[in-house]
């Protein structure tokens, strides 16, 4: 749902000022065949206030385009330099340890998910085996081959620049509609209600369908681009 802003806010009024001055200083003029003053003024002070907004919005979202580019150039040259050194690195698969799986906080104000990125793993889809891999800051998708960075709030798509933006406990496509929530125990679409739990070191689906086990300790970003890669956009 929209959060209520002053700018919205703003909007909202000025379309109420243009649509009531409109409708009066009509009304009046097909009636007696003069302009009320008053509602000319509303309407006339509605179509600047509008007018303005309008500007304002465009120059947001430019302002806005323009910070996400700059953003994902750094992190497009970081990864050029980081990406030969990374690739050069063995994985050993059969590596024998006990899992590091997720751990309640003591305290409500504690975060529910490590901020610890310093973990390297698997995550395994039950009786089929492991699909993506977690490494530091990066997870690959075993499927396609295809590495995921996160930077801060936002992830890149190696080769392909910016694929997502993190807010709190959202993660969204570019620019389009957040995707999935974190709440509590919990993972729900957005604008679908619950879709997913989480119990121990399991990620299981809401109708049993699919289930999931992480043997490393992951944060809440990760974790919101997992349910984005294990479970789709839609």
């Amino acid at each position: 749902m929209r959060r209520i802003t002053l700018p919205w806010t703003i909007t909202v009024i000025s379309v109420l000022m243009i649509l009531y001055g409109g409708y009066f200083t009509i009304t009046k003029y097909k009636v007696d065949d003069v302009f009320f003053i008053t509602s000319l003024i509303v309407l006339i002070v509605g179509f600047i206030i509008f007018s303005l907004m309008i500007t304002y919005y465009i120059s947001f979202e430019r302002n806005r385009a323009k910070r996400m580019k700059e953003k994902q150039k750094e992190a497009e040259e970081r990864i050029k330099i980081e990406e030969p050194n990374y690739k050069k690195e063995t994985i050993v698969s059969e590596v024998k340890r006990e899992p590091r799986v997720y751990q309640k906080p003591s305290s409500k104000n504690d975060d529910y998910y490590s901020s610890s990125l310093s973990n390297h793993g698997y995550i395994k889809k039950v009786g089929y085996g492991p699909v993506l891999e977690v490494s530091d800051n990066r997870i690959r998708d075993i499927r396609n081959n295809q590495y995921y960075t996160i930077e801060g709030n936002y992830v890149y798509l190696n080769g392909g620049g910016l694929a997502y933006e993190i807010s709190d406990n959202r993660i969204r496509s570019v620019g389009s509609t957040y995707l999935y929530e974190i709440s509590g125990d919990n993972i729900n679409k957005v604008f679908g209600g619950f879709f997913a739990s989480i119990s121990g070191n399991y990620l299981t689906k809401y109708d049993l369908s699919e289930k999931y086990e992480i043997s490393i300790e992951v944060n809440k970003s990760q974790l919101l681009l997992i349910t984005v890669l294990l479970f789709g956009k839609y």
